[in-house]
């Protein structure tokens, strides 16, 4: 499943949440987040209810309590069931669940590292077979080279498992060190886990893991200038009167880095545009410049209209971005219009420690598409600007050199699958959102296809952009999602990729007619556009309809599958 990141709500509702946060950030964010603080915060604003399912050895129950209000800063109510106690690990799953997760005291086990990754790999197998939910595993929280051994292993057997993530307990131990654990706390609590241990514990799964497993994703940070990446106002102080601290420097750093990782990171400042390009000039006063950015708004308008533009720039949701700002009468004001997620920047230190936790952040996994999005956004616009400087537009089309690679039941993208089913909005048609695991199936059933497009032109290598999902059953090939991602739309190739790849996936299964599933979105109207032209009007709110296949490319544009010999020019 995915998850709503900002629950739908009033613009004052809005104003109201983004002030309760704003005012839980110091014990949300704590680095040691003290449990009689968190116990006592109820959840004030509307969440999504998951179901969540414990395989354990030993008590989960204290975390569990814990857990509640870090998860409902997510924007997440769950509703956790236990298996018994088991060294065993039956993992009894009817496959309800929206999480499963693996809760073991591997200290119980006398086995060397090997034999017990093998063992507890096999149990996730089958746990895996039963459940199509996201999987948790937590390592062994331990500094003994059995638990180094051991978990080395984990990760790599999980690593080749579909929708099944580890959650690194291990850097909790590491962190506190002795502190970890409380042997007195046993025979109360049913674990050897102190309640500093507990907490952090809880901390993390409740904003970073089960958010990232359960499809919560901030897309994009937007951010304000004065007073939150260094101290001063420009338009007053000049770039020679601000102050940037050390901590300002890490701040700016940490956010650099998470551009590496795939996130949008922007600029909306009340200021003068001149002051803020000098600003973030290379080799100015901050670690930031305009190449770490993918869009920047400079304007003594509206912020909440500057935000909309940047959203629409990015091509992105406003519920999908953080703003950080110093101004809570900004953020409130902000939230209220767009409904963007907001975090008050405080000082640099603790802004850096929200950062690191804020739920949609945490990424268990980084691709190759992750790195180059922030490219890829500048390169549209590049390409957007030509084109409407161009005097002939199909010239110009065929001048940018498009191709397009396709591959069929590529077993290696599993992740990449999952994610463009889950994150696509706008290129959507039956918002499916599979998980991981039903991702993989289409892999591994013969009646079953999925094939992906990976574009480039000579401004940017998008990676893989597309992924089509498709089933024979009996004289019919069934398409059960067509998912674009928005960074490739505008090409005019959407098209050229679906229609290849269907023509393609009927020499493999061949059919006398090909239907389409789709469902009306609150924004995949592009995707039904593109299938209304191909069946006719949709009528209703969803359903199947019938296309032709054919095969059509723009001029110019180079098509190959991995595996031909050579590549063909529409």
């Amino acid at each position: 499943m995915i998850l709503n990141a900002q629950p739908a709500a009033s613009p004052a509702e809005r104003v109201s949440i983004c002030l309760e946060k704003a005012a839980r950030q110091s014990v949300i964010f704590a680095r040691s987040p003290r449990y009689i603080d968190l116990i006592s915060l109820e959840c004030p604003w509307p969440t999504d209810r998951v179901t969540v399912r414990v395989h354990r050895n030993q008590s989960f129950e204290l975390v569990e309590r814990v857990l509640k209000p870090f998860l409902a800063f997510a924007g997440v109510i769950a509703d956790v069931t236990y298996s018994e106690y088991d060294d065993s690990l039956s993992v009894d799953s009817d496959g309800s669940a929206d999480l499963e997760m693996v809760w073991i005291d591997f200290n119980r086990y006398n086995d060397g590292a090997s034999p017990l990754a093998h063992w507890l790999t096999q149990r996730i197998v089958t746990l895996r077979s039963r459940s199509s939910a996201p999987i948790l595993v937590c390592d062994w929280p331990a500094n003994t080279d059995d638990a180094k051994a051991f978990n080395e292993a984990l990760r790599m057997s999980a690593g080749a498992m579909a929708g099944v993530y580890v959650c690194e307990q291990s850097e909790i131990a590491t962190s506190l060190g002795a502190s970890y654990l409380d042997p007195r706390s046993t025979a109360i609590a049913g674990n050897s886990l102190s309640r500093q241990a507990t907490v952090l514990t809880a901390q993390a799964l409740g904003l970073q893991w089960i958010p990232a497993a359960l499809g919560v994703r901030i897309k994009a940070v937007v951010l304000d200038l004065d007073n939150t990446l260094y101290t001063g106002v420009l338009s007053e102080d000049g770039v020679d009167g601000i102050v940037v601290t050390d901590e300002h420097r890490k701040l700016q750093l940490d956010l650099i880095e998470l551009g590496r990782r795939g996130v949008f990171l922007a600029i909306a400042s009340r200021n003068d545009p001149r002051d803020v390009s000098q600003l973030l000039a290379a080799g100015g006063a901050l670690e930031i410049h305009e190449g770490d950015l993918a869009a920047t708004m400079a304007t003594w308008d509206d912020k909440a209209e500057g935000i909309l533009a940047l959203a629409d720039r990015l091509r992105i949701h406003p519920g999908s971005m953080l703003l950080i700002d110093d101004n809570a009468g900004e953020l409130a004001h902000v939230a209220s219009e767009t409904g963007v997620h907001c975090l008050h920047a405080t000082d640099p230190a603790a802004t850096r420690q929200c950062l690191r936790l804020y739920p949609g952040l945490f990424r268990f996994h980084v691709g190759a598409e992750d790195s180059e999005r922030v490219h890829d956004i500048q390169a549209s616009a590049i390409r957007a600007a030509e084109l409407a400087g161009a005097s002939d537009e199909v010239a110009y089309r065929r001048a940018l050199g498009a191709s397009l690679r396709f591959r069929m039941n590529p077993d290696d993208l599993v992740e990449r699958l999952h994610e463009l089913s889950t994150k696509t909005n706008q290129f959507n048609t039956a918002l499916h959102r599979f998980t991981a695991a039903e991702a993989a199936r289409y892999l591994d059933d013969h009646e079953r296809r999925v094939a992906t497009v990976a574009l480039a032109d000579r401004l940017s290598d998008s990676g893989v952009v597309a992924a089509i999902f498709a089933r024979r059953d009996r004289a019919v090939l069934h398409i059960d999602e067509i998912a674009i991602s928005c960074r490739a739309l505008g090409r005019q190739l959407e098209g050229t990729m679906i229609l290849e790849c269907v023509r393609r996936m009927l020499i493999e299964l061949p059919t006398s007619s090909v239907t389409v599933d789709w469902r009306r979105g609150p924004r995949n109207g592009p995707a039904l556009d593109w299938l209304a032209g191909c069946s006719g009007p949709l009528v209703g709110d969803g359903g199947s309809v019938v296309i032709e296949s054919a095969s059509i490319a723009p001029d110019g544009v180079i098509i190959q599958w991995d595996g031909d010999a050579d590549a063909g020019h529409g």
